[in-house]
């Protein structure tokens, strides 16, 4: 996709991490997080971290180009970092092509975890599987925590947090949502914003408009003609469950793999283009 740069106004991909004309770094590039992995080294080794079976199992092959049907992978060549996906008929779809190796494993990265999670959940969701009496809640070695904090944390946040913080988000970045501005839709997720382009939301710059910004909200229906949002691969779920309150970090674990688990490769959906 085309970004226009906000300081200089040329055209770039958004795949760049600054702009070619004038340097500006690209601030919409790619999210970012604590411990996220950055090298092909360091994905490697998340890899191995969360315990996943051998590459052969999960067809996520890093550091290698494999020809095989049936394949994710990333790997260097002169001087350039390839995402790519073999589909079941053996076409190759390069996913990126470039010098940013943070960009190129961030792609690999989330197309990991989000291939981790839909493994797991077909399982837990498997007729009579009783080894789980939980629905959609992958983290399978959750901390116990204390009683006594949670009851001050629900105190909390039925009390005092909803006030305060849509006190905060109101003053630092407006109300989350749908927009129409323009003739374009938009939506803000906590000042993040996207745009809908005929086929998918598209991060982008905070539109510009006259007067305030509640007057061009709008709702979302099945009958639009734009996706929901919460369907797309940017919204992210705040699963407060998943936060280690002792270390001020947040919880990895959903993306282990033990053994109660068996990963079927070939549920994989390798008809589409990622």
């Amino acid at each position: 996709m085309q970004r226009k740069c906000e300081y200089c106004g040329v055209a770039y991909e958004d795949s760049l991490s600054v702009c070619p004309q004038c340097g500006a770094p690209n601030e919409y590039r790619r999210a970012t997080g604590i411990k996220v992995p950055k090298t092909i080294e360091e994905l490697a080794a998340w890899y191995t971290d969360k315990k996943l079976p051998p590459e052969e199992i999960t067809r996520f092959f890093i550091g290698k180009n494999i020809e095989e049907p049936k394949a994710f992978g990333i790997y260097q060549k002169n001087g350039e970092f390839i995402v790519y996906k073999n589909k079941a008929n053996g076409e190759i779809v390069v996913r990126y092509k470039g010098t940013d190796e943070a960009y190129a494993v961030n792609e690999l990265y989330m197309k990991i975890k989000e291939e981790i999670l839909t493994q797991k959940d077909k399982q837990i969701n498997m007729p009579g599987n009783s080894q789980y009496n939980y629905s959609k809640s992958y983290n399978s070695s959750k901390k116990k925590r204390n009683p006594t904090r949670w009851i001050v944390l629900i105190i909390f946040a039925i009390i005092i947090l909803p006030g305060f913080l849509s006190g905060v988000f109101s003053v630092l970045f407006g109300q989350n949502g749908y927009y129409k501005i323009d003739g374009s839709t938009y939506y803000s997720d906590y000042n993040d914003w996207y745009v809908w382009e005929t086929d998918g939301w598209y991060r982008t710059y905070k539109p510009e408009i006259i007067g305030d910004y509640s007057d061009y909200q709008t709702e979302y229906d099945d009958g639009q003609d734009y996706d929901e949002f919460f369907s797309s691969p940017h919204y992210v779920d705040d699963d407060w469950d998943t936060y280690d309150w002792d270390t001020d970090d947040w919880d990895d674990s959903d993306y282990d793999w033990d053994d109660d688990y068996d990963w079927d490769y070939d549920s994989t959906d390798w008809d589409s283009d990622w």
